[in-house]
C-alpha cells in the first residue's frame, strides 16, 4: 500500500485543491495500486472523508506512523514536503522507501522568490518576510532529515531546471539514480485537442493566480496594450480569469477596453476545457515555473502559448524556436505574427498539443512513477 503525504486534498466544497496529486492517485489506482492520503495537523483534530473513492486522513503525525505499522504500508510518497511530514517519517521505526516529489515552493531560497509587485503594500511586504522565515527554517529542516534519515529517498521532479535548484538549495544528491524527472499528467481526455479555425487565433486566453508577480500578468496586461495599433485589433478577444491579492491594481489599465472580459474568479477543470475549446491563443508569461501545468493543459487543448523562455518553460515547448521568446518585445511580436499568418498559428497549435500530449502523457509520467514505486 501507498501512503501520500500533502498539504490538502481536493474535497466537494474545494475541488481543486492540490488536484494534480489527486489525479496522480487515480491513475494508480486504475493500475492496482492501492493509496490512502494523510494531511498532517498538531492541533488533534482527527476527521476522514472520502473523494471520488480515495480515503483521506486529517490527523496528527503519531497517527500516521501508527496507521504505517498496522496497516502494511510499503512506501510512501511526499508532496510539499514539510517539518510535519519530516517528524512523522522519524516517528516510523522501520526503514522504508520515500518518494520526494519535488514541486518547488518546499526547494526554493527566499531570495529566488521576490517578484515585481512584493513592494505594493505593507500586506503584502510583511506576507513576505513572514514567508522568508518559513521557507529557510524548511529549508534547514529537510537539509537535516536528507542527511539523517534511515529511510531509502529518492525524488520525482518536473524539470531539469528544478532538480537543480533542489540539489544545490537542498546540498543533496544529484546523482542519476537518485533522481527521475516525471512531468505532472496532462490528461487527454481532459483536454482534448481540437482543431482551431483560422478566427480563433483572435481569440486571447489568460487563466493565472494575480496573488504575486510570479505569473507575470503584468506582462499579460503590457502586450494587450501593445496590440492596440495592430490594425485588426478590434477583432481581437482577450478572456481573463484569476483571483489573487494583484488582480484589481494589475488589471486596471486594461478597464475600458470594450473586447476585454475580466473575470475575477477560478474555474475547474471541466469548465477550463470548454473554455480553451472557444479561444486560439494563451497568454501565459512566467518569472518561474517548474512547468507550467496551466500552459500544458492549454496547448493539449490546441492554443499556442505565448510565454517567456525561461526557468524550465523551454523544456515544454517543441524544440524548433518558433515560441522560444525572451522578452515583452518577442512575446508581442509572436502574437502579431500569429495574427498575421494563420497558417503559422494552425501549425503551431497542432505541433503543441501533439508535443505536450506526447511529454505529459499517462505513460511517460503516472506510469513511470508506479514502476519506480515497484522497483524499490
Amino acid at each position: 500500500m501507498l501512503v501520500v503525504l500533502a498539504p490538502g486534498y481536493p474535497s466537494p466544497k474545494n475541488p481543486s485543491f492540490c488536484a494534480f496529486v489527486h489525479s496522480r492517485i487515480l491513475s494508480y489506482r486504475q493500475k492496482g495500486t492501492n493509496a490512502v492520503v494523510f494531511i498532517l495537523n498538531d492541533t488533534g483534530r482527527k476527521t476522514e472523508y472520502e473523494y471520488e473513492g480515495v480515503t483521506v486522513y486529517h490527523d496528527s503525525p503519531e497517527e500516521f506512523a501508527r496507521y504505517v505499522e498496522q496497516n502494511g504500508v510499503t512506501h510512501a510518497a511526499l508532496h510539499f514536503i514539510n517539518e510535519r511530514m519530516i517528524r512523522a517519517l522519524s516517528l516510523v521505526k522501520e526503514p522504508m522507501p520515500v518518494f520526494i516529489f519535488v514541486h518547488g515552493l518546499e526547494a526554493l531560497l527566499w531570495h529566488e522568490r521576490i517578484f515585481p509587485g512584493l513592494l505594493r503594500s505593507p500586506r503584502l511586504l510583511a506576507g513576505f518576510v513572514k514567508g522568508a522565515f518559513v521557507d529557510t527554517h524548511r529549508i534547514y529542516a529537510i537539509r537535516r532529515f536528507l542527511r539523517e534519515t534511515q529511510h531509502r529517498c529518492r525524488f520525482i521532479t518536473v524539470s531539469e531546471w528544478m532538480k537543480e535548484k533542489a540539489v544545490k538549495n537542498w546540498r543533496c544528491s544529484g546523482a542519476s539514480d537518485d533522481w527521475s524527472i516525471i512531468p505532472n499528467i496532462v490528461r487527454e481526455e481532459r483536454f482534448p485537442y481540437r482543431e482551431k479555425s483560422p478566427d480563433m487565433r483572435f481569440r486571447f486566453l489568460t487563466i493565472r493566480s494575480f496573488d504575486t508577480g510570479k505569473y507575470a500578468n503584468d506582462l499579460t496586461v503590457k502586450i494587450i496594450l501593445a496590440l492596440r495599433d495592430h490594425p485588426r485589433f478590434a477583432q481581437m478577444h482577450f478572456t481573463i480569469y484569476g483571483k489573487g491579492r494583484l488582480f484589481q491594481s494589475t488589471l486596471a489599465p486594461l478597464r475600458g477596453l470594450e473586447n476585454v472580459e475580466i473575470h475575477e474568479s477560478f474555474i475547474n477543470n471541466a469548465e477550463i476545457a470548454q473554455i480553451h475549446a472557444q479561444n486560439g491563443i494563451f497568454l501565459c508569461p512566467t518569472r518561474q515555473d517548474a512547468q507550467g501545468v496551466s500552459m500544458c493543459e492549454a496547448m493539449s487543448s490546441g492554443l499556442v502559448p505565448v510565454t517567456l523562455y525561461n526557468t524550465a518553460i523551454p523544456e515544454y515547448l517543441p524544440k524548433d524556436g518558433r515560441l522560444a521568446c525572451r522578452d515583452l518585445k518577442d512575446m508581442t511580436a509572436l502574437a502579431r505574427r500569429l495574427i498575421d499568418e494563420p497558417e503559422t498559428f494552425a501549425e503551431l497549435s497542432a505541433l503543441g498539443s501533439c508535443f505536450i500530449r506526447e511529454k505529459c502523457s499517462a505513460e511517460n509520467t503516472t506510469e513511470r512513477e508506479q514502476k519506480l514505486f515497484a522497483g524499490m
